[in-house]
């Protein structure tokens, strides 16, 4: 069987023309082993003749409502199972998805032959949406980000719990989605870039770091300063350059040039007068 971390298909393999549906079986596989968390993880439970998963169980790490107590207040736990059945006529029809723990949820049932189906309101589940997209949707149920307590369309599956919801959940401030306080919180994907930048934020910075080498500190020296503002008083005085003998006769040369192109512009022709 394909591994959990990193599972392989021959998609060109005949079989898979044969029996199409498999293909479907086997990208949900590779997408849900994609698929990074730190508070779900899952095991195959059952899988076809050429060892594609069909049932997976699902393993929930985070804090919800397992039960109540007399006086109605939540019991909660931290591990919560449960079963993806994706045998046929999936994807055709949504997979089938069942509680294997106790859950305390409106829209999923608390007792009798169908204990633990979690609502049927699922029709794009297998059509639409997939696996990986299914186990992140059962999550947000279970951290009550999702749930439906109307008695209204679609329906609740546990009308008892629903009615806990409307009568004493929401009204005593244990959840209320409507504005966004939820059982629990916790991102069900891992982003880690955002955790690396957590993380170098929140780690103390070690004292090494932080010493700063000063500059030496000299003493003050007033002769010294004294002499610097009569330095920086005094305006600066270029040494002239040095002229050799040939440069001399090159400037000479072109004054004279110049001179005579001056005078050769400037000069006025006047005409004679003439004699009456």
């Amino acid at each position: 069987m394909p591994s959990q971390n990193e599972p392989r298909y021959n998609f060109s393999n005949p079989i898979f023309r044969e029996r199409p549906h498999l293909i479907r079986l086997a990208k949900d596989h590779m997408e849900l082993a994609a698929m990074k968390s730190d508070v779900i993880d899952w095991e195959v439970m059952r899988t076809t003749d050429l060892d594609i998963p069909v049932l997976y169980r699902v393993h929930y790490r985070f804090k919800s409502i397992i039960g109540i107590n007399e006086d109605f207040s939540p019991i909660y736990g931290n591990h919560h199972i449960a079963e993806l059945s994706l045998e046929r006529p999936y994807p055709l029809e949504p997979c089938k998805v069942y509680m294997k723990s106790d859950l305390w949820h409106p829209n999923i049932k608390w007792q009798g032959m169908a204990k633990g189906r979690v609502c049927a309101n699922v029709d794009r589940m297998g059509v639409t949406f997939g696996l990986s997209e299914l186990v992140l949707w059962v999550g947000e149920i279970l951290q009550y980000k999702n749930y439906h307590a109307k008695n209204e369309p679609p329906f609740p599956e546990d009308i008892n719990v629903a009615q806990w919801v409307r009568e004493y959940a929401e009204p005593n401030g244990v959840f209320d989605k409507e504005r966004e306080f939820y059982v629990d919180d916790t991102p069900l994907i891992v982003d880690r870039s955002r955790q690396a930048k957590e993380r170098a934020i929140q780690d103390p910075v070690s004292k090494e770091t932080l010493v700063v080498e000063q500059p030496p500190v000299t003493k003050p020296n007033p002769a010294a300063n004294e002499q610097a503002a009569v330095q920086q008083a005094q305006p600066s005085v270029q040494a002239p350059s040095k002229i050799t003998l040939e440069n001399k006769i090159k400037i000479l040369s072109m004054k004279k040039q110049e001179a005579s192109q001056y005078a050769a512009n400037s000069s006025i022709k006047i005409k004679p007068r003439s004699t009456p």
